[in-house]
């Protein structure tokens, strides 16, 4: 596979051609010097062009997953996400969909480590996280006066949750957690009604595994932001109230909806959505609950209106009982005893 330079960053249409930049051959020798982080990137690139480019891919993606931690911090450094930034115009071609792939694989990775500043410091100091943040800009801004959306794009999901990973627990400016709310009220709804979708084709005999593998993916990443949320609003509740006012709203309009997915049926609970069982729609469930009561601990509106409209108390007790890890237990029985419900037989058995 051949390896090019171009004289000026290209541009790229969404099918990935070249409509700006010359292109221009290496010399054996420029390609011997060529770092080998950029012939990294190169190889990455060569897939796209192969008859089996998914697989070529997956594999790329596993190999990242599963790389020993002492080698992914060694390759992915500053210098890396300088290369992969010059690769990144608008996220449009399917090379740059691939590294912003990577990106977030990598950026998970190191959310799971103790030491993450360490992790992430050469990330957060390259001119990629400038790049990420004003292509969430543009993409929202472009795919929200764009008629016929009924949801913002993957990428636009993808990008958001690097950038929350990255600033979690850090300040992050305003009008990104607007944009991160904005993104999260029109979303979490379709996903939830996809899933559905997807419940009511399995009991009808037909199963798309590929449909439901991506429909979960997004949810993983949406259940993530959701958290890097409840994290922001905790450290700045009393420093930005505008905002964490507008976090409220989000939780109590979008993010309840979640607690009401296959709730027991002798509930008879309004509410109720059912969709397809799986590790990930409890993993949803315990992040909107911790998430909510985070809130809830120290807002007696919030607690107040958990209770008028959702009956918080039963589909938490029952929740706990069922699905929760020892890990979530604790904050969510704050939760029950901050509501200072009145004593319940169930309850005093948590």
């Amino acid at each position: 596979n051949q390896v090019h330079r171009y004289k000026s960053s290209p541009m790229r249409t969404h099918e990935g051609k070249i409509i700006k930049g010359e292109k221009v051959q290496l010399t054996p020798r420029e390609q011997e010097n060529l770092s080998f982080k950029e012939k990294e990137i190169q190889r990455i690139i060569s897939y796209i062009s192969l008859q089996d480019k998914g697989q070529k891919i997956k594999m790329k993606y596993d190999e990242i997953r599963t790389m020993p931690l002492a080698k992914l911090k060694q390759i992915y450094d500053m210098e890396m996400f300088k290369a992969i930034d010059l690769h990144i115009e608008k996220c449009l071609s399917e090379v740059e969909i691939v590294l912003i792939s990577i990106i977030e694989i990598v950026v998970e990775r190191g959310l799971r480590q103790q030491d993450e500043n360490e992790f992430f410091g050469d990330i957060l100091i390259s001119e990629l996280m400038d790049k990420i943040e004003s292509l969430i800009k543009e993409r929202v801004d472009s795919e929200d006066r764009m008629r016929g959306y009924e949801s913002f794009s993957s990428i636009v999901e993808q990008l958001i949750h690097i950038f929350f990973i990255l600033n979690q627990k850090k300040y992050v400016i305003d009008d990104m957690i607007n944009i991160c709310i904005k993104v999260m009220n029109k979303n979490i709804p379709v996903i939830l009604d996809k899933l559905k979708n997807i419940q009511i084709e399995k009991q009808q005999g037909k199963r798309d595994e590929e449909k439901r593998i991506v429909v979960e993916v997004s949810l993983k990443r949406l259940v993530q932001t959701i958290q890097e949320l409840g994290y922001f609003y905790l450290a700045f509740e009393q420093n930005a109230i505008g905002i964490c006012g507008n976090i409220e709203i989000m939780m109590l309009n979008t993010v309840t909806s979640i607690i009401h997915t296959n709730c027991p049926s002798d509930f008879n609970c309004p509410q109720r959505t059912e969709i397809l069982q799986s590790q990930q729609i409890e993993q949803m469930k315990n992040v909107a609950f911790e998430t909510i009561a985070d809130i809830a601990i120290n807002n007696i509106d919030f607690r107040n209106f958990l209770i008028k409209n959702h009956n918080i108390i039963k589909h938490l007790i029952h929740f706990i009982i069922t699905y929760t890890s020892s890990n979530s237990l604790q904050k969510l029985q704050t939760m029950l005893i901050n509501i200072k419900f009145p004593q319940h037989p169930i309850l005093l058995h948590l």
